[in-house]
């Protein structure tokens, strides 16, 4: 006859409690002392610099005198000087333009300037997420992607002369029209 008292099961003796932690703690250690570290095939070095402040990137302006084969002269300097830039229009459907001087004592008719900055001025409501440069003033090539803005990098054409003016135009919406940057 069933009384309503459960027999409670039979538990292992402690000495087997013990040896079982044991062999358990010791596989656990084995296998983390088997693990080794993983390391690349290759190592390929490189130096990487930007600054940083409140969640953006600030683009530190640069201007370059280079050789017809593309190498640096560093006997010249060059300069970028911010003029002025404009936007206008609503969220959605602003337009800009933005005008720069590189200048340099001197150029030989070979030589070129490679140039970043970054475009100024913005206001509040202006996202460059999704923007394009719709225009220029025939100053060279620009080398950046449209995803770079408010960034540029580019490069001016031979024998443009010691001071050069980067005019350039730009949407803060790409539209179906051709974009100078990719």
């Amino acid at each position: 006859m069933l009384t309503g008292r459960r027999t409670p099961a039979p538990r292992a003796p402690r000495a087997h409690r013990v040896a079982g932690l044991a062999l358990s703690l010791a596989a656990v250690l084995g296998v983390a002392t088997s693990l080794q570290p993983t390391s690349s095939a290759w190592a390929d070095p490189a130096v990487f610099a930007a600054t940083v402040t409140a969640g953006t990137w600030v683009v530190v302006d640069m201007c370059e005198v280079r050789n017809a084969d593309g190498s640096l002269d560093p006997s010249k300097t060059c300069t970028v000087v911010f003029g002025k830039s404009s936007y206008w229009g609503t969220h959605g459907s602003g337009k800009g333009n933005a005008s720069v001087n590189l200048r340099t004592a001197s150029i030989s008719n070979t030589q070129y300037l490679t140039f970043s900055f970054a475009l100024r001025g913005a206001p509040s409501w202006w996202v460059w997420g999704g923007g394009a440069i719709t225009g220029d003033n025939g100053f060279g090539t620009l080398t950046s992607s449209c995803a770079a803005l408010p960034s540029l990098t580019g490069r001016t054409a031979p024998n443009r002369g010691a001071n050069v003016n980067v005019y350039v135009a730009f949407d803060e919406v790409r539209g179906s029209g051709p974009a100078l940057c990719t």
